[in-house]
């Protein structure tokens, strides 16, 4: 992975957030994920005595099914690096191996303060979420934004987007992005619905609205997508 720049001068604060997927899935990609966040950092931050710039701060969220771990934003690269998982946590083959993007994204917003300051989120995951904290309200959708579509389908969510998620309650089979793949007692990876919205199908609503909240608040996110050829 190469990360390309060349440096500049800003008056302006910058503070960056990378949300970390750290699931079973990416057990052959957490060295390339860690390789790319450094070499994101060095980009931005050349300097390799004191290690900082005062004017840009990182923060790290690293995610699975719950977070696995965060660091608060420091001017100091190191700091991040030194925290870089080195391999995925826990039971890879286990549910606590799901990929809860919505999660960590929320997370991720949590670590901004009120400096005034340019803020990104950089996400890194190699693939689909597998389940969200259920969506607890929903409203319309921020004007000018897209509907969201539903998974395998044309059909989309309207004018819906989540907007509350429960801080206990989480929903999905952890290795699926469809709800309702499962029958039985599993009553927390099937379809449901809030108030007046049509029927949650997938983990990917709660995401993608999450990511419109981050955006939302003057905040931009970019993806890493780890694990392809190109």
């Amino acid at each position: 992975i190469k990360v390309q720049g060349k440096k500049t001068t800003t008056s302006q604060k910058v503070d960056i957030v990378f949300v970390l997927d750290n699931s079973a899935s990416m057990q052959g990609n957490v060295s390339k994920a860690n390789d790319a966040i450094r070499n994101f950092m060095k980009v931005l931050v050349p300097d390799l005595i004191t290690n900082t710039n005062p004017d840009i701060r990182f923060g790290l969220v690293v995610y699975g099914t719950n977070i696995r771990s965060t660091k608060n934003l420091t001017s100091n690269k190191n700091t991040i690096s030194d925290a870089l998982p080195d391999k995925v946590a826990g039971d890879p083959y286990s549910f606590y191996g799901a990929t809860n993007t919505q999660l960590g994204l929320q997370k991720g917003q949590s670590l901004f303060d009120s400096v005034n300051s340019k803020k990104y989120i950089v996400l890194l995951t190699d693939g689909v979420p597998t389940v969200h904290q259920k969506i607890t309200s929903v409203g319309p959708l921020y004007q000018g934004d897209p509907s969201i579509n539903k998974y395998g389908s044309t059909d989309n969510y309207g004018t819906y987007m989540a907007t509350d998620f429960s801080s206990n309650s989480r929903w999905g089979s952890g290795s699926n992005y469809k709800l309702g793949q499962y029958t039985g007692a599993f009553s927390d990876r099937q379809k449901y619905t809030v108030n007046s919205a049509p029927e949650i199908e997938d983990n990917g609503f709660a995401a993608i609205s999450q990511g419109r909240i981050i955006r939302k608040a003057g905040i931009e996110i970019f993806g890493i997508a780890m694990g392809l050829n190109d």
